[in-house]
């Protein structure tokens, strides 16, 4: 039990190296959305994420996290750690097949590296991909490391990678489903040979990205924290 809880905290801080500093502040105040029932996004319409094949696979993957982080008997084999079982018993209780809002952004190689500033040119060219996609992996590790470690390490132990057959993506994608409860998800897809895409999803604890009242808020947020002079723009999944 304490190797499975070692290698999860080697892992979680050796993605936390790639950290480029950014802090997620934001001292608004907002209501929270108290009904669940209708999916409703900024544009305040309902939205059937069934039309957008890679928000359906990222549902699909956010309840089996949801699954994780509930299983009594996960828990139990990979860490005795209190706080760890407190801060996913809290995600456990959330409902995830009802997102407040679903954002997308297409990311082709080398976006990702310059976003923090370096360029993926500098690399020999059999690894650069590789940097590239160790860069956007990275963010949920990033983000959920300004919550201490504890928090970087629970919500380790909820990832889950996986691979689907989805035809026509050619970048990278990465789609941030955002819920009112302090948690998000970040689904990330990388797409691989013969319409293969491989997929890592994770729980993100920030409060601003729960708190987000519309893309354009979350644009603004982007262009704060990493390179401005990207043309970085998220868009609404309607």
């Amino acid at each position: 039990m304490k190797k499975i809880l070692a290698l999860t905290l080697c892992s979680a801080l050796t993605l936390s190296v790639f950290s480029t500093g950014f802090k997620l502040n934001d001292n608004t105040e907002r209501e929270p959305v108290g009904d669940h029932a209708v999916i409703i996004t900024d544009n305040d319409k309902p939205v059937d994420y069934s039309k957008d094949p890679l928000a359906a696979k990222g549902l699909d993957v956010i309840a089996k996290m949801g699954m994780l982080a509930g299983s009594t008997e996960y828990l139990e084999a990979a860490s005795a750690n209190e706080d760890f079982c407190a801060i996913l018993s809290e995600i456990a209780s959330g409902d995830y097949s009802t997102p407040t809002a679903v954002y997308k952004i297409a990311l082709p190689e080398g976006t990702a590296s310059e976003a923090v500033g370096v360029i993926i040119e500098d690399f020999d060219e059999e690894i650069k991909s590789l940097v590239d996609d160790r860069f956007l992996s990275a963010i949920p590790s990033q983000i959920n490391g300004q919550e201490g470690v504890n928090t970087l390490a629970a919500l380790t132990l909820t990832s889950v990678g996986t691979a689907a057959a989805v035809e026509g993506i050619e970048d990278n994608q990465l789609y941030l489903f955002t819920y009112d409860n302090g948690y998000s998800a970040i689904v990330i897809f990388m797409p691989q040979e013969e319409n293969v895409v491989s997929i890592s999803a994770s729980f993100v604890k920030s409060d601003v990205l729960s708190n987000l009242a519309s893309v354009d808020e979350l644009n603004d947020l982007v262009k704060e924290n990493f390179n401005a002079e990207l043309d970085l723009e998220f868009e609404l999944v309607k």
